[in-house]
C-alpha cells in the first residue's frame, strides 16, 4: 500500500508510475466487475474444454477411419455445457455429471434420428423433448444441464442432417468429450475455493475504495444527480460481493479454520462504515454553508481512503473526530469515525498480507480476522464466549449457483405456492417447472410451424429463440426482458457479423480464431448483458458459415427474422398461457423480506430483554440433563434430523448476523424481481418510484444490519424498553402491507400512525449516559422507522404528483457510528 505521506494525486510525470497506476486500476476494475473472477474462469474454461475436446475427438475419430464432422459437433456442445455445469464439490460428483451428460445427449439424438423420416412424428417428438427438458429442471442444477443436453441432442441431428449410421459416432463423440472435460475439471481446471474467496475479498475491497472515490466526486460535483445515483449504486454492489463471500464460506475448504463467523462480522462492519461515508458525503454535498476548506478536507480524505493512504486520511479528519456542533460538523464527525473503522479494517488486512504465508488455504481467513495471539485487535464477537455454536454451525445465507448469486426461481415457486388458488385451467396447482415445461412445449410447437412459414430450411432459429426464452427465467417479466435482449442483440450482431465476415472470407485460420474469441466474449459477458452475449453469438455464427462455405448476408437476415418470430411466440405464450405473474412474485418477495425483518427484531428483543435472558439461562441449565441422568445430547429436542443440533434450541444465543445477512439475501431477491417488473412498466415515473422504493428498502436492511452487529457484539445487552420497542416494531413489519401502490391505503395509514407512536417511545429512551450499544441501537431503530415512514408516505393514498423524492432525501445515512468501548 502507498504510505500515508505521499500525495493523494497519482504521479503524472513518471512513465513507470503511470504504467503501474494504470495496471493497478485495470486490475481493480476487473476484480470489482467480476468478484472471484467467476466469469473470466468460466469463459476460459469453456474455451479450453471445447478446443481440447474437439482436437481429441478429431484425432480419435480419424484414427478409427471415420469422418470427424458429425462427432465433433456433438462433442463441442457437450464440452461447452459440461464445462459450465460440472460444479460438484467432489470428483465423484463430477464423474456422475460426466456420465449422465452423454446419456442425455444420446437419448435425444436417438429419438431425433429414429423419428426424422416421419415429419409429423418428428415434430411431436421434438415437442415432447422440449417439455421433458424443461420439466427435468425441478431436480436441480445437474438436471438443468442434462435437460438442455437432451434438447440439443435432439436438435443437432436435425441441424446437420445426421442419419442412423452416424448415431454411434455421435454418442461416442459425446462420451469422449464428457470424459475429457471431467479429467480437466479434476486436474488442470480444478476448483480452488480458497483462491476464489481471496479474489472475492479483493473485489470487496476494490468496491469499497470505489465508494470512497465516488463519495469524493459527490462532494466535488454536488449538483450532479448522476453522481448521487452512482454513489448508492456502488454502495449496493458492496453488499452483493459480501453475499457472494458469505455463500463461498459455505465451502469448508474455502476457509477451513474456525473464523467464518468473524469474517461475516468483519464484512458487515465495513459495510456499516460505507453507509456512514455515503450518508455524510451526501449531506455535506447538499448543505449550502459548508466552508470550502472543510469540503476540500473531506474530499481529500476520501481520496486517501480510496488509495489506502490511511495516515493521510486520518490527518485530514482527526480535528473533526471530536469537534462539537451540528450541521456540517456533525457530518464531518461521522466521516471521521467511518474513516477510522475503514482504516482499522484496512490496516488489519494489509498487515496480514505482509506477515508470511501460513498456507495457501489459511491465508485468506488470516488476512480477514486476527488470530488468537492478537488479543488487542480482536473484534468483539471473537472474544465472546456465547458465540452461536462453533464454526461447524456456520450457515450461509445464500447458496451459490455456479459461483453466482441465485436467481428468482425460489421466489416464483413461493409465489405459486402461497398465492391464491385458481382454477385448474389457469394452472393454479401446477409447479413452476411444470408450467414452464408446458409453455416451452407449446411455444416450440408454434415456432416450428411459424418458422417453416418464414423459411423451410432455417426454421430452427425460431425454435431456438422460443425455447431459450424459458431458460434462466422464472416469471413473465423476465421472459419479456430476455427475449427483447435477444432480438436487440441479434439485430446489432447482424451488422457486425456482416462486417467481420467480409474481412475473414477466404481466411480459414482467422475465421476460426474469431469463433473462439466470440465464444469467450459471449460467456464472459453473459451474466452482465444477455443482449451483448447474443451479439457475440451472432458474430460467431457468421464466422461458422464462413468456415462451412455457406455464408451469405441473406442467411443472417433470415436468422434475425426467425429469431424475432420465435421471441414473439415465447413472450406471447409466457403472458397468456399459465403465466407466472411478475408483480405477484414481487409482492411475495417483499412480504418475505418484512417477515425476516420481523423475525430479526423479535430475536433482538429476546436478546436484550432481561426476563427472556433469565428464561434462556433456565432452559440452558435444563438442557444439560433432563433429570433422569441422560445427557441433553441424547434428547430429540433441538435436533434437525441429520445429527446436527440447533444451538438456539439448547439455549445458545441465535446468530443475529446470520439473520441480518439473510435479510440482505432476500433484499437481493426483491431487487432482481423488481428489475423484471420495471421491464414491463412503460411509465418512466413508475420506474423511478419503483427504484425509490428499492432504495428505501435498502436503508431498512442497512439499519437491521447495524442493529444485529450492535446487539451481538455487546457484552451484556439488557434493556426492557428497547425490547418492547423491538417487539412492537416486529409486529408492525410482519404485517406490513406488501402492496403499497394505494390499494391498501387504510392499512398503510394505520401502520404510519403506529410508526409515529414508536418514534415517540424511541425519543423517550435515555440517550446521554446510556451504554454505547444502546444509543447506537436506538438510532438504528429511528433510522429504520424513518425509512418505513418514507415508504408509507410515498405510496399510501395516492401517488406523489411530482414523482419520488430525490435520492439525497433518503434516510440512508443517519448518525450511527461511534467508537466502541
Amino acid at each position: 500500500m502507498v504510505s500515508g505521506s505521499e500525495s493523494p494525486r497519482p504521479n503524472r510525470t513518471s512513465g513507470r508510475g503511470r504504467f503501474g497506476a494504470g495496471f493497478r486500476s485495470w486490475r481493480g476494475r476487473l476484480a470489482s466487475s467480476d468478484p472471484g473472477l467467476t466469469r473470466l474462469r468460466t469463459a476460459l474454461r469453456v474455451i479450453l474444454a471445447v478446443s481440447s475436446a474437439l482436437l481429441l475427438v478429431v484425432v480419435i475419430i480419424m484414427l478409427l477411419g471415420q469422418s470427424p464432422l458429425v462427432p465433433t459437433i456433438m462433442a463441442a456442445v457437450v464440452a461447452m455445457l459440461a464445462s459450465m455445469t460440472m460444479n460438484d464439490s467432489t470428483p465423484g460428483g463430477k464423474a456422475i455429471t460426466a456420465a449422465i451428460a452423454p446419456i442425455a445427449a444420446g437419448v435425444g439424438a436417438t429419438v431425433s434420428i429414429l423419428t426424422a423420416p416421419i415429419p409429423a412424428l418428428s415434430t411431436t417428438a421434438f415437442i415432447l423433448v422440449m417439455f421433458a427438458a424443461v420439466w427435468m429442471r425441478r431436480f436441480g442444477a445437474r438436471f438443468f444441464a442434462d435437460g438442455f443436453l437432451l434438447w440439443m441432442g435432439f436438435f443437432m441431428p436435425l441441424f446437420i442432417g445426421a442419419k442412423l449410421p452416424s448415431l454411434p459416432w455421435l454418442i461416442r463423440g459425446a462420451a469422449i468429450s464428457a470424459g475429457w472435460v471431467w479429467l480437466l475439471r479434476v486436474t488442470l481446471l480444478k476448483d480452488r475455493p480458497h483462491r476464489t474467496l481471496r479474489r472475492m475479498v479483493d473485489a470487496f475491497w476494490t468496491r469499497t475504495w470505489q465508494v470512497m472515490q465516488t463519495a469524493s466526486e459527490r462532494l466535488e460535483t454536488p449538483d450532479d444527480g448522476r453522481v448521487a445515483r452512482r454513489l448508492w449504486s456502488r454502495r449496493a454492489q458492496i453488499t452483493e460481493v459480501a453475499l457472494l463471500i458469505d455463500g463461498q464460506l459455505a465451502d469448508v475448504t474455502a476457509a477451513p479454520i474456525p473464523r467464518r463467523f468473524q469474517v461475516r462480522q468483519w464484512l458487515i462492519e465495513v459495510e456499516m462504515a460505507c453507509d456512514e461515508v455515503c450518508g455524510a458525503a451526501n449531506e455535506l454535498a447538499v448543505t449550502a454553508d459548508v466552508p470550502s476548506s472543510v469540503r476540500l478536507a473531506a474530499q481529500n480524505a476520501l481520496l486517501a481512503l480510496a488509495r489506502g493512504q490511511w495516515d493521510l486520511a486520518q490527518t485530514k479528519l482527526e480535528k473533526f473526530a471530536h469537534a462539537p456542533g451540528s450541521g456540517y460538523l456533525r457530518q464531518m464527525r461521522r466521516l471521521a469515525v467511518a474513516a477510522q473503522a475503514i482504516e482499522k479494517a484496512g490496516r488489519l488486512r494489509d498487515e496480514r498480507g505482509t506477515t508470511g504465508e501460513p498456507s495457501a488455504v489459511q491465508s485468506t481467513a488470516v488476512e480477514l480476522i486476527p488470530n488468537s495471539n492478537d488479543e488487542p485487535r480482536r473484534s468483539p464477537a471473537s472474544t465472546r464466549s456465547d458465540d452461536p455454536g462453533g464454526d461447524e454451525n456456520f450457515t450461509s445465507a445464500v447458496t451459490l449457483f455456479g459461483g453466482n448469486l441465485p436467481g428468482t426461481a425460489g421466489t416464483a415457486k413461493k409465489a405459486l405456492e402461497e398465492g391464491p388458488r385458481r382454477r385448474w385451467t389457469n394452472g393454479g396447482r401446477l409447479s413452476l417447472t411444470t408450467r414452464q415445461a408446458f409453455q416451452a412445449a407449446l411455444a416450440g410447437g408454434i415456432a416450428i410451424a411459424a418458422g417453416h412459414l418464414v423459411s423451410g430450411q432455417r426454421w430452427y432459429w425460431a425454435v431456438i429463440a422460443a425455447f431459450v426464452a424459458f431458460a434462466g427465467t422464472s416469471n413473465s417479466g423476465e421472459t419479456v426482458r430476455r427475449t427483447s435482449a435477444r432480438v436487440g442483440g441479434t439485430l446489432i450482431g447482424l451488422a457486425l457479423a456482416v462486417l467481420f465476415a467480409n474481412l475473414t472470407v477466404g481466411n480459414t485460420a482467422l475465421a476460426a480464431v474469431c469463433v473462439f474469441i466470440c465464444i469467450f466474449c459471449a460467456f464472459y459477458i453473459q451474466r452482465i448483458s444477455y443482449a451483448a452475449m447474443t451479439v457475440f453469438i451472432t458474430i460467431m455464427l457468421g464466422q461458422l458459415y464462413v468456415l462451412l462455405g455457406s455464408y451469405s448476408g441473406h442467411t443472417l437476415v433470415l436468422r434475425l427474422e426467425e429469431t424475432a418470430v420465435g421471441a414473439a411466440i415465447g413472450v406471447a405464450v409466457s403472458l397468456l398461457v399459465l403465466p407466472t405473474g411478475t408483480r405477484a412474485a414481487a409482492k411475495i418477495a417483499s412480504s418475505e423480506l418484512f417477515k425476516l425483518l420481523g423475525q430479526l427484531l423479535g430475536t433482538l428483543a429476546d436478546r436484550v430483554d432481561p426476563a427472556a435472558q433469565d428464561e434462556n439461562q433456565k432452559r440452558s441449565k435444563a438442557d444439560d440433563g433432563d433429570g433422569d441422568g441422560k445427557p441433553a445430547a441424547t434428547q430429540d429436542d433441538g435436533n434437525d434430523g441429520d445429527g446436527n443440533e440447533d444451538p438456539a434450541a439448547k439455549g445458545a444465543p441465535a446468530d443475529l448476523l446470520a439473520s441480518a445477512r439473510g435479510i440482505d439475501a432476500q433484499l437481493n431477491q426483491v431487487i432482481q424481481v423488481n428489475r423484471a417488473v420495471s421491464s414491463t412498466t412503460p411509465s418512466s415515473s413508475d420506474r423511478a418510484a419503483l427504484q425509490h422504493r428499492l432504495d428505501v428498502l435498502s436503508a431498512v436492511c442497512s439499519a437491521a444490519r447495524g442493529l444485529a452487529v450492535d446487539v451481538q457484539t455487546a457484552r451484556s445487552p439488557s434493556s426492557t424498553p428497547l425490547a418492547q420497542v423491538c417487539r412492537r416494531l416486529a409486529e408492525l413489519v410482519t404485517g406490513f402491507p406488501a402492496d403499497l401502490q394505494g390499494r391498501e391505503a387504510g392499512a398503510a395509514d394505520s401502520a404510519s400512525g403506529r410508526l409515529a407512536a414508536l418514534d415517540e417511545e424511541l425519543a423517550e429512551l435515555a440517550d446521554d449516559g446510556s451504554e454505547i450499544w444502546l444509543r447506537r441501537s436506538r438510532r438504528h431503530l429511528q433510522r429504520m422507522s424513518g425509512a418505513l415512514k418514507v415508504l408509507l408516505d410515498g405510496h399510501s393514498g395516492s401517488r406523489p404528483a411530482k414523482g419520488p423524492p430525490a435520492p439525497q432525501h433518503l434516510p440512508y445515512g443517519w448518525p450511527l457510528l461511534e467508537k466502541r468501548r
